[in-house]
């Protein structure tokens, strides 16, 4: 990856503007921010590697709503209430020159929108040809195609397994596509229903689903800090029943103490 070498406006992405000034009067980060947080020197080396502070719940929608592209100290935001509220992304810099990356749905392979999050996947001529033996595996791979909205494009791509987002031209990279536990939710509930607050069938209901998305890391952080007891652990998705049902699997010193007094119980 390269970071910054000029003529950026040939990159062919959107380029925004500073948004840090605009959101310290909302009233909601008002905390983060200061006068002399915001004093930047373009011409800073410490400066070209950048980072974004973006809202943690808007990931729920697979969308990305950055809140400062000047975030403060890493210890100003950790010792904040609202540290919980934001998460700091830092940038891999810009795709190298000969290289095309997009950001895909994963599931539609259909080219995502701008602040969206999806799959990153890069087309170069430095890319390997395939797996050795592994048809099958090698087009899925590494001869993806995606589409847009006019059909699909003339180009094979690599598929990283990697989730993130694309602002400025700079790349961010929030994990891996198996750490993302996908959530179907209805608007409707049968509660609802019953009650006769609304008059569809459940078949009619269905056209309402809609998915939320939540990050491993992220939830076994919100774990560790509100339940001492928990060290680390994981999430992952099984299928029961035609539906994904997420899986927590926790560390903890508990279960070594119940261990040796001979308390703990296996299932």
């Amino acid at each position: 990856m390269r970071d910054w070498i000029g003529n950026e406006e040939h990159l062919g992405c959107v380029f925004h503007k500073s948004i840090t000034d605009s959101n310290t009067n909302d009233g909601e980060v008002d905390d983060f921010f200061n006068e002399e947080d915001n004093e930047t020197d373009p011409n800073d080396a410490n400066n070209i590697l950048s980072e974004v502070l973006i809202d943690k719940a808007s990931l729920a929608t697979n969308s990305v709503k950055v809140v400062s592209d000047t975030p403060p100290p890493t210890s100003k935001t950790v010792d904040s209430d609202d540290s919980t509220k934001y998460i700091r992304v830092g940038a891999f810099g810009y795709p190298l020159p000969d290289a095309t990356l997009a950001i895909v749905n994963p599931e539609t392979k259909f080219l995502s929108g701008v602040l969206e999050v999806g799959e990153i996947w890069v087309d170069s001529h430095c890319i390997s040809g395939g797996f050795w033996g592994l048809p099958d595996d090698t087009q899925a791979i590494f001869q993806a195609e995606c589409s847009d909205y006019e059909g699909i494009l003339n180009l094979k791509f690599v598929r990283t397994g990697l989730l993130g987002f694309t602002y400025n031209g700079k790349i961010f990279v929030l994990g891996l596509y198996e750490d993302r536990i996908s959530r179907q939710v209805t608007w409707y509930d049968q509660y609802q229903l019953n009650e006769g607050k609304i008059t569809e069938t459940i078949v009619d209901i269905t056209k309402y689903r809609d998915y939320r998305y939540y990050y491993s890391s992220h939830l076994v952080k919100t774990l560790a800090r509100n339940i001492p007891e928990v060290v680390d652990g994981s999430f992952f998705n099984i299928k029961i029943n035609k539906e994904y049902v997420p899986v927590a699997v926790l560390e903890s010193p508990t279960a070594k103490s119940l261990a040796m007094t001979g308390d703990l119980i296996a299932c």
